[in-house]
C-alpha cells in the first residue's frame, strides 16, 4: 500500500492552510486514525513550532500521525524519538520542495523493539550540530517509507 498516497488524499484539502501556518513559522499536526476500513484524520490538530507532542485518536486506532515542516524534507531526530516512544506504526511529514506540497512517511512497525531501543539511544545522544545532521540523514534513509507529491 502507498501510504503517501493515501494519507495525501486525507490532508489534501488543508494543503493551503498548512502553507498559510507556514508563511508564519507554525506548524499543523494530527493523527491518521483507523476505525474498521475507515481511515480518517483525527478530530484534534495541534498548531505550534518544533513540535513533538503526538495526539490520540478520539475514535478508533491511530496508525499514523501527520505534521507540517516549516524548511526541513526530512523527519527530525525529535520527530523519530517521539515517534518511537509513542509506538505509532507510521509518520509522515507535509513539506514544500521546488513549490510543490510533498509528503515524506516513515515505518517504525516494521523493526524489532530492541532496534527501535538501540537507535533510541542512539539519537539520545547526539551531541553536536554536525553529528545530529549525519543521523538525520541516516535514520531518514532507514525509516522512510515513502515521498510523493499532494495530488
Amino acid at each position: 500500500m502507498n501510504y503517501c498516497k493515501l494519507y495525501g488524499k486525507l490532508i489534501k484539502d488543508w494543503v493551503g492552510y498548512i502553507d498559510k501556518l507556514r508563511s508564519y513559522a507554525i506548524e499543523f499536526g494530527t493523527p491518521i486514525c483507523r476505525e474498521g476500513n475507515t481511515i480518517r484524520m483525527g478530530n484534534k490538530a495541534v498548531l505550534g513550532f518544533g513540535m513533538s507532542r503526538i495526539l490520540e485518536c478520539d475514535v478508533g486506532v491511530r496508525e499514523a500521525t501527520i505534521h507540517s515542516h516549516i524548511v526541513s524534507d526530512k523527519a527530525s531526530l525529535q520527530d523519530h524519538i517521539s515517534a518511537i516512544l509513542s509506538e505509532v506504526p507510521r509518520q509522515c511529514i507535509i513539506y514544500k520542495k521546488d513549490g510543490v506540497e510533498r509528503i515524506k512517511c516513515y515505518e517504525y512497525s516494521k523493526f524489532p523493539k530492541e532496534e527501535l531501543q538501540k537507535d533510541l539511544e542512539i539519537m539520545k545522544n547526539v551531541s553536536d550540530k554536525i553529528e545530529y545532521l549525519e543521523y538525520m540523514d541516516k535514520f531518514d534513509k532507514k525509516y522512510l517509507l515513502c515521498d510523493e507529491p499532494i495530488e
